[in-house]
């Protein structure tokens, strides 16, 4: 089974507490993060941005109606810039920073510890996962632990 993490520059995006996930990957941390921290260290502090689609026909450009590339804003003009999507023009994209602040005031301060985060593909999806604290007794000795997971799209998905 491939684990599908964005690799960049040779490193993994993702971020995890704990144990080490079954493929290995990601930057470990002592300690829970805070949503900023878990950002960071899963190689998430960017911000994706829309813009025009063109064709090519005729020897020029034609720019595409009612369409737009969803494109990582730091990327930008290099060859490894990835269209993560085509939306129309009312498509407003979720910032990661923005995505995961909400998920703290979900989550409450503190109560929660951040156990990963991450992305997959190109950079188009991305997630965070949060344990909480306590368990659920099923029955008997059987017992879960609780998370709880926010992901998010940047292909208009």
């Amino acid at each position: 089974m491939a684990h599908n993490l964005t690799i960049e520059n040779g490193k993994a995006s993702m971020m995890y507490v704990g144990e080490a996930p079954w493929h290995g990957l990601g930057t470990k941390l002592d300690r829970p993060a805070t949503s900023a921290e878990a950002i960071e260290a899963a190689g998430l502090d960017w911000t994706v941005v829309k813009r025009p689609l063109y064709v090519v026909g005729d020897g020029r450009l034609h720019a595409v109606a009612d369409k737009e590339a969803v494109v990582r804003e730091d990327l930008l003009g290099q060859p490894n810039c990835p269209v993560f999507g085509v939306v129309g023009p009312h498509y407003t994209p979720l910032q990661n920073r923005s995505a995961f602040a909400f998920f703290d005031s979900i989550v409450g301060g503190g109560a929660a510890v951040y156990h990963t985060a991450g992305s997959l593909g190109h950079g188009e999806r991305v997630w965070i996962l949060a344990k909480l604290p306590g368990h659920i007794r099923v029955v008997g000795d059987d017992i879960t632990e609780k998370f709880l997971l926010l992901a998010n799209s940047h292909d208009g998905s």
